[in-house]
């Protein structure tokens, strides 16, 4: 019950709105006995998957994580789904519409400056995963 009560007091306001988003639950189901604190802090540390919780950037703004790589991005900033598909999109208007200049200004991906592997067989597929 402590854990609990100390998130609702830093952050009561994004936990409230978070608990409707995502779990169509209201805090004070809580009080009323209809919800096990112990549900509750199980529910809490589940908005941390969620990346639109507003708990979630709350608690992470106040808690950064460790910085991972040379690039000084934090680890939990990591290459989803949807960037993929807006660098894509943003990279085929700047050639539609960019002119000749278009190719040095397009966003890089994580994909950048890997090498790729394109094996021939499966023998070469586990030559490379050193099987």
């Amino acid at each position: 019950m402590t854990a609990v009560c100390g998130y609702l007091d830093r952050y009561e306001v994004e936990l409230v709105a978070d608990f409707q988003q995502f779990y169509g639950l209201r805090l004070e189901q809580m009080w009323a006995g209809h919800l096990e604190p112990r549900e509750v802090l199980v529910r809490i540390h589940g908005l941390m998957t969620e990346p639109w919780s507003r708990f979630r950037a709350a608690h992470l703004r106040d808690n950064p994580p460790d910085v991972t790589g040379g690039d000084g991005v934090p680890s939990w900033l990591g290459w989803t789904p949807s960037t993929q598909y807006l660098v894509t999109v943003a990279n085929l208007l700047i050639t539609k519409w960019g002119g000749k200049k278009a190719k040095p200004s397009l966003l890089k991906t994580p994909a950048d400056g890997r090498r790729v592997i394109r094996p021939k067989s499966i023998q070469e597929l586990l030559k490379h995963l050193g099987r």
